[in-house]
Order: C-alpha cells, then sequence, then structure tokens
C-alpha cells in the first residue's frame, strides 16, 4: 500500500487567482444593482415631487376656473359652450404652469402636459384633469443604456359651488344642529 503524502505547498496548486475572479464577478454584480438602485430611487423621488406638484396645480386650477365660471355665471349650470366662452382650459392651463414653476425645486419653468376642464355632475361641477411627465437623466444606469426614465403623473379635482356648509366637517354633529344647518344653510 501507498500513501501519497500532500504538502501544504501542492495543496493549492492550480487554483491560484480563483478568489479574484469570484470577487470581479460579484464586485461587477453588486455596482449593476447598486446602479439600478440609485437611479431607480431617484426616479420614484422625483415622480412622487411631481405627483404632488400635480395635485396642487390641478386644485389650484379647478378653484380659479370654479371663481371665474361663477363670476360669469351666477346661476348657471356648467356647460361646455360657457366653458369655452371664459377660456377655461387656458385659464387652468395658465394656473397649472404658474404653480408649477413655482412648486419646483430648481426654479425651473415646468409646463403641465396636458388639461382638460370639462363639466360634471349633471353641469352642477367643474372637473380640472392635468397629466405630466419628467426626463430624469440617470447616472449609473447609462452605461448599460438607460439614459433617462421618464416619471409621470395625473390629478383630477373638481370645482362644486355648495350653498350649505363649508370648511372643514367635524367627525360627529348632532342630528339638531345638522337638521337645523339643512333647513336654514345662511345661518350656520
Amino acid at each position: 500500500m501507498r500513501v501519497h503524502v500532500v504538502s501544504p505547498q501542492d495543496a493549492g496548486a492550480g487554483e491560484d487567482g480563483a478568489v479574484a475572479v469570484l470577487i470581479a464577478l460579484l464586485m461587477t454584480t453588486l455596482l449593476v444593482l447598486v446602479a439600478f438602485a440609485v437611479d431607480i430611487a431617484n426616479a420614484y423621488a422625483n415622480a412622487r415631487q411631481l405627483s404632488v406638484a400635480v395635485d396642487a396645480a390641478a386644485l389650484a386650477s379647478a378653484a380659479t376656473v370654479g371663481d371665474r365660471y361663477t363670476s360669469a355665471y351666477p346661476s348657471a349650470a356648467c356647460t361646455p359652450a360657457n366653458l369655452t366662452s371664459i377660456s377655461a382650459t387656458q385659464i387652468a392651463t395658465t394656473e397649472a404652469d404658474r404653480l408649477n414653476t413655482v412648486n419646483n425645486k430648481t426654479g425651473a419653468s415646468e409646463p403641465v402636459g396636458s388639461v382638460v376642464v370639462t363639466c360634471e355632475d349633471g353641469g352642477r361641477a367643474i372637473q380640472v384633469a392635468i397629466a405630466n411627465s419628467r426626463e430624469v437623466k440617470t447616472s449609473f444606469a447609462g452605461i448599460f443604456g438607460i439614459d433617462s426614465l421618464k416619471p409621470n403623473s395625473s390629478a383630477i379635482a373638481r370645482y362644486k359651488k355648495v350653498s350649505a356648509g363649508g370648511g372643514l366637517r367635524p367627525w360627529a354633529v348632532c342630528d339638531t344642529v345638522v337638521r337645523a344647518a339643512r333647513s336654514n344653510p345662511r345661518s350656520t
């Protein structure tokens, strides 16, 4: 019987540099994951900021158009012809662009993508729908051919003139107070 003794110098023969190759592969994979995590997080942050801006622009536009409409037509129901006569889409677009530019973190002018003003609820309400998108440049994903991401957002706001009540409503109110407010809305 023969016994072959392996010396410590012979134990790793032929495997020199195997760990370096493994580390290089893992580092490349890690770099790809970090690149996409950073770029996607940046696009998500921009999408959130864009969503807040579009929500604010829709609310402000609906209020501006609604006020202008009720000034021009105090008791008339909303009609497409009346919206056209007061240039409702132009008013809403101007207000949305102004608000988006004011709220832009970089201070740059940021016009909205599309604004649609319509009558809703049988002419009792005005609806303003705003959609917008923004191009976000990538930093690391450009290595893999993705130069930019384009998050988008949309919001809808409604303006409805209410004859009774206003402001915030409490969670609980006595029945007698509600009945009194409904019977005589101007007294509350």
